[in-house]
């Protein structure tokens, strides 16, 4: 054995388990049938970063909010196989912009921006042919998501309390249709137990068959659940996760039964021990009733990442499912480690490591993109004392 003992100290450096880690990665890609390919790497224009964004596939436009310089920028895609992507325009924001939605069949985004010094904060809608501001709205405290239901007809808005007891964050719906304004929906403290002015609305997702949207609570450890199919939306259902996970980015998709399935991104926090919270992709499955749902799996993000360092922060922040030939896979956007994590869920009670592939730094906004037959991934990488990246991988089925 003497005479493998320096073999064996290499083995056991840090940078060889490292590579180590990535061959294992690669193994379990192939030994899956998917491998996944970086196309390329983009940095966003003018030193700025890059956080949420949407790909409007009729306009062949990606629209990302940078926080960085307070606008929201726009870039042609020529051709996303090869990562021909090029900036093209931006809206400048008067105060932090947070997110953005988009639909295929509407000829604007919607973006959110916090409040400023001087009033509350508004949604701006932004023509795809002009890349103008058209129209905005004042609402809500802290407004930190918008989505744009499958169908395009709702409008629903994550507003943010911030922590503050004076101030009331809250569920929003905008009826895009109509010309009436956002609606508060009622009964929120009621349906969680918690006050309004602790209650954190964070991210939103939507039920592709338009029939719910779910709302993280990332300071409560919750997913509300939105009924879509009455006349104005209805609270239904609170989804209770594991305390401390603090569900940032959330995803739904439907499986091969018709039953929705709910992905979080846990992104958790720091204890007093040194010790952390979260750190986990977890998945539900919801009834058609919307009031009973299941935990399927939870998974903690760093037994793939870093397995000898079970205190090490993550944080799954983005995330988003995508079916392919009848498989359902899970692409996480890892914050802290710049990697897109993914995993195999089609039996999402055991999910099934594929790959960990490098992001750019600080990967936030993660969107599922098919273009010519051709599935893509798309981060936004938000940057760390850097300007932030775009970064366009292609998942291939073997």
């Amino acid at each position: 054995m003497e005479r493998f003992r320096p073999l064996l100290e290499i083995i056991n450096s840090l940078k060889y388990k490292l590579i180590l880690l990535l061959f294992v990665g690669n193994l379990a890609a192939a030994q899956n049938g998917c491998s996944v390919k970086l196309i390329k790497r983009i940095h966003t224009p003018n030193g700025g970063n890059a956080e949420i964004l949407q790909y409007i596939a009729s306009k062949h436009i990606i629209a990302a909010v940078n926080s960085k310089n307070h606008c929201l920028d726009f870039y042609k895609v020529n051709d996303l196989a090869i990562g021909d992507i090029k900036p093209i325009a931006n809206i400048k924001i008067k105060s932090e912009p947070t997110s953005v939605a988009a639909n295929a069949n509407l000829n604007y985004v919607i973006l959110s921006r916090l409040a400023d010094a001087n009033g509350s904060s508004e949604i701006i809608f932004a023509d795809l042919n002009t890349f103008a501001e058209v129209k905005k709205i004042s609402f809500g405290v802290q407004l930190d998501c918008v989505s744009i239901s499958p169908n395009g007809k709702w409008m629903i808005a994550a507003d943010e309390a911030e922590e503050n007891s004076q101030t009331e964050g809250g569920i929003w719906a905008l009826n895009l249709n109509t010309k009436q304004p956002p609606v508060r929906l009622n009964g929120l403290d009621e349906l969680t137990g918690i006050n309004l002015g602790i209650l954190e609305p964070e991210f939103i997702a939507f039920d592709p068959h338009n029939k719910f949207s779910a709302v993280s609570c990332q300071e409560n450890d919750l997913i509300v659940i939105v009924d879509m199919q009455n006349t104005l939306p209805v609270l239904t259902t609170v989804i209770r996760l594991a305390k401390g996970a603090q569900p940032d980015g959330i995803a739904v998709i439907r499986d091969s039964s018709n039953k929705a399935i709910i992905a979080a991104a846990e992104e958790g926090e720091k204890l007093n021990n040194g010790k952390r919270t979260g750190q986990c992709v977890s998945f539900y499955s919801l009834e058609n009733d919307f009031k009973q749902y299941e935990l399927l799996s939870r998974v903690d993000v760093r037994k793939y990442l870093c397995p000898d360092e079970p205190d090490k922060r993550c944080d799954p922040e983005g995330i988003a499912l995508k079916k392919l030939n009848g498989r359902i896979f899970s692409f996480v956007g890892i914050e802290r480690l710049n990697k897109l994590l993914i995993l195999e869920i089609t039996n999402p009670r055991d999910p099934i490591l594929i790959s960990a592939e490098d992001t750019g730094s600080r990967p936030e906004g993660v969107i599922a993109v098919e273009e010519k037959n051709k599935t893509f991934i798309i981060t936004a990488d938000e940057g760390e004392n850097s300007n932030g990246t775009i970064s366009i991988f292609e998942i291939i089925l073997d």
